[in-house]
């Protein structure tokens, strides 16, 4: 049985600061010295991040969020076990009035439409729009990890409709999604 003993959620930024800093080709030293630590401690500090024996305050995560060029967001990342993950879930269900669906063999959340989930709706069919990037030959992964370690940030080469926070409406999107699902194309216009 899972001990909750100790149920907070703590974050964990050791595998994501790593994860970005391989993915720049960048060692520890480099990593370091770009956010402003000395020569002298630089590789030990992120080295110390990486390795949990550390957490980096606000603007140390501000900081390498800038050098990543991602969003600070995409470095805090809850660190949960598997009941209290399905627990943010339940908790999802009541506030989002979500559910669970099962279609050709695969689970799908399903929203039902609400005041609340209007907004996640239009997030989730934009995520899903921006998914099919990944199809795209030549920038395809690229482009969508730029797009989602960004989030929600204005990324100005991306066609309107692609823009969570964009000022286009929920129904736009949605129509664009439901024709393309029709189709079966999901390949980005624009």
């Amino acid at each position: 049985m899972e001990n909750t003993s100790n149920a907070s959620i703590r974050w964990t930024y050791s595998e994501r600061i790593q994860f970005f800093r391989k993915m720049l080709g960048m060692t520890q030293k480099e990593l370091g010295m770009a956010i402003g630590f000395s020569e002298s401690t630089a590789d030990t500090r992120i080295a110390q991040y990486e390795n949990g024996e550390r957490s980096p305050g606000q603007d140390t995560i501000d900081r390498l969020a800038a050098v990543f060029s991602i969003s600070p967001m995409a470095l805090m990342v809850p660190d949960m076990t598997m009941n209290q993950t399905m627990h943010v879930l339940f908790a999802l269900e009541d506030r989002l009035r979500f559910g669970l669906e099962i279609h050709d063999d695969s689970i799908h959340l399903v929203f039902r439409e609400s005041e609340t989930s209007s907004g996640v709706l239009y997030r989730m069919l934009c995520w899903m729009l921006k998914s099919t990037l990944k199809r795209d030959p030549v920038a395809g992964e690229d482009l969508y990890d730029a797009w989602r370690y960004r989030y929600p940030a204005k990324n100005d080469n991306y066609p309107k409709e692609y823009d969570p926070e964009s000022e286009e409406s929920f129904d736009r999107v949605a129509k664009v999604a439901l024709e393309r699902r029709k189709q079966n194309k999901y390949e980005p216009q624009g």
